[in-house]
């Protein structure tokens, strides 16, 4: 049965229009339009509050936290990293918004080294299969487990086993792959479907959220998936036949959700 964040996104879903499904290769984005929604919310992306220096992130001594001060509200998300400004790459382990200064749970995505890096903390996403393992419980063992699993699966070697090796080594090679997607102007979410299965829901509460995060998250959490999973090319038949059992699949409590508010209104969703 659909627990009270799941019927919150399909209320969402159904109050979107979706539009035709952008195929290439295994991979269909699906938008999902609303009208009606804020342009800018005013909270900011990870990424931009760190390129700006409005986010600092501190060590706290231990593995499974880090301390965020953020000068406005800055949206965090399942998944995301922050990388080569501490004594390990993280990755937040909850999705939300914050203002101020706040200790959040992470996992370890760098299993090789515990000593300070004096470079800049920077910003990646992880592929979605990372973000569903977190979401499902997993803990840090299986989390470096998986890590190992992906830089094996692309040949990518890593003395310090850190994830965003991968990125280094693919990153132009994914950026490719998704640059024949695109986004409209009112929408506010996206449904991605990779072999004919829907792989996670992005859903943000202003349609300025999804312009700004649109390409790093196909790149960065999606594109590793398809290209290591190139089974056929999909067709629109696939793809509604796909979203048609995720949402059954929604509706009857199959799927993981986080669903984010700031102040009484909708921030963020995703599901997985």
């Amino acid at each position: 049965m659909s627990s009270g964040a799941e019927k919150q996104v399909l209320k969402i879903i159904e109050h979107t229009e979706m539009t035709a499904p952008q195929i290439h290769g295994n991979m269909a984005v699906t938008g999902l339009i609303d009208y009606d929604a804020e342009l800018y919310n005013g909270i900011v992306s990870t990424q931009i509050a760190l390129e700006m220096g409005n986010m600092n992130v501190e060590e706290t001594g231990n593995v499974p936290s880090l301390r965020f001060f953020a000068k406005e509200p800055t949206l965090i998300r399942c998944g995301e990293g922050v990388l080569g400004g501490g004594k390990q790459d993280r990755i937040v382990a909850e999705s939300t918004v914050i203002e101020g200064r706040r200790n959040l749970n992470v996992f370890c995505i760098e299993a090789g080294r515990w000593e300070y890096s004096h470079g800049e903390w920077l910003h990646t996403n992880t592929p979605i299969t990372m973000r569903r393992a977190i979401m499902e419980g997993q803990n840090q063992h299986n989390v470096w487990s998986m890590v190992q699993q992906i830089l094996s699966s692309w040949g990518v070697q890593s003395g310090t086993s850190a994830l965003g090796e991968l990125y280094v080594h693919h990153g132009f090679e994914f950026e490719r792959y998704v640059s024949r997607f695109n986004w409209s102007d009112d929408e506010i979410g996206m449904i991605v479907t990779i072999n004919g299965s829907v792989q996670g829901v992005e859903v943000f509460g202003d349609k300025m959220g999804l312009r700004r995060d649109y390409t790093a998250i196909l790149k960065e959490s999606y594109a590793p998936i398809a290209l290591r999973s190139m089974r056929r090319e999909m067709t629109y038949q696939h793809v509604n036949e796909g979203i048609s059992e995720f949402l059954s699949e929604l509706e009857s409590g199959q799927r993981h959700v986080q669903v984010v508010d700031h102040e009484s209104k909708f921030a963020y969703a995703c599901v997985v």
